[in-house]
């Protein structure tokens, strides 16, 4: 893991401890396992791993023509998101592969709108 044997220890040690404390919500960041177990019996593996984030659930709500929307439920005037920057596509679970789909079609509605707007404001 190329981590010095002492790092590791003392991570692994401040664990423990914190799990025998029950204060393991108190960590940074904060271990949230609901059935957490101590470690302190081997063998113990380790690989690389890099978390990431594949979409979110939050994110500004938006309309059916892509504009978001503010807190009253109203259009903010040539404000526009799709795909993992607007919100309120996902209810309770993402669907893989779905991002691209919001992203696609929301991210065409938005340009037509975006047209849309500026033919508007150039014929005025």
């Amino acid at each position: 893991m190329n981590i010095p044997a002492k790092v590791l220890t003392e991570a692994v040690d401040s664990y423990n401890n914190h799990l025998k404390e029950g204060t393991l919500a108190q960590m940074n960041p904060p271990c949230t396992y609901q059935k957490p177990y101590s470690l302190d019996k081997g063998p113990f593996y380790a690989f690389p791993f890099e978390g990431g984030m594949t979409a979110t659930f939050g994110g500004p709500l938006i309309n059916t023509k892509a504009e978001v929307q503010n807190l009253e439920g109203r259009s903010i005037r040539g404000l526009y998101a799709a795909g993992n920057a607007a919100g309120g596509l996902f209810f309770r679970n993402y669907i893989g592969g779905a991002q691209f789909g919001g992203a696609t079609v929301f991210g065409r509605i938005a340009g037509r709108e975006m047209a849309h707007r500026a033919q508007e404001l150039a014929n005025k």
